[in-house]
């Protein structure tokens, strides 16, 4: 049997094992497992000559740019596509100093066991946190802060995710983070869960242009296929269908 109660319990996806561990159970199976729009945007089909090619520097600066417009960011600088927001959560941790970060409780599972895996202590108050991880709105019940609580964590250090955020766009605070006097706030966005297209893997860290530089750097030439350059290039600028 290859699936296990851990396996299936930390978040989404992994519906093989679901099926290895409950063989018999009625087919077919409806994965509500993680917050996916069940209405994916109407992907433009990839044209042949692009998948024998490497994705062009140019088409992901294009992407980074229309990004930062949709996000309210004045500086496309300041904004890095990444293979999807899990991603960015495993490899900030890496990055960052370590110390006390300070997690809500419950929240996406991913966050306390990248930063424990660093060597970092997590604890619940802010107060006694070195940095603060917000989820906002937090996964899985939704709770959300207003956007100056957000920004008075961001003076400290704070990491907010905002994987559903397109879900109530007021609590964004994507316009601050990485600009002067919000060097210590860094924004994650996620493409696939409001696009409905999370196969993809297409995320965004939004951090002061030094930070921004040095994920660039880690990520290397080719942080993107080109089909999900082409998806974010067609979906960003298509407010008619995200309204």
């Amino acid at each position: 049997m290859s699936g296990s109660p851990s396996s299936l319990s930390g978040h989404g996806g992994r519906l093989a094992a679901a099926r290895a561990r409950f063989p018999d159970a009625p087919a077919p199976w409806l994965d509500l497992s993680t917050g996916i729009n069940p209405r994916p945007y109407p992907v433009p089909p990839q044209a042949f000559e692009d998948w024998g090619r490497l994705p062009d520097p140019a088409d992901l600066a294009r992407l980074e740019a229309v990004a930062a417009q949709t996000f309210g960011v004045d500086d496309p600088a300041r904004v890095v596509a990444v293979p999807g927001s899990e991603t960015a959560i495993r490899l900030l941790p890496k990055i960052l100093p370590r110390g006390r970060v300070s997690l809500p409780v419950p929240t996406y599972s991913s966050h306390p066991l990248a930063w424990r895996r660093v060597g970092s202590e997590v604890v619940a108050d802010p107060d006694e946190a070195d940095l603060c991880v917000v989820v906002n709105p937090n996964n899985p019940d939704g709770r959300s802060l207003a956007p100056e609580a957000v920004l008075a964590l961001g003076q400290r250090g704070a990491v907010v995710d905002e994987a559903f955020v397109e879900c109530e766009p007021s609590l964004s605070v994507a316009p601050f983070a990485g600009a002067p006097d919000h060097e210590r706030l860094i924004v994650l966005r996620s493409f696939g869960k409001f696009y409905g297209l999370a196969g993809l893997r297409l995320g965004f860290v939004i951090a002061r242009p030094a930070l921004s530089r040095r994920l660039r750097e880690t990520l290397g030439e080719w942080p993107l296929s080109a089909p999900a350059l082409a998806a974010g290039l067609a979906a960003y600028p298509d407010g008619a269908w995200a309204n």
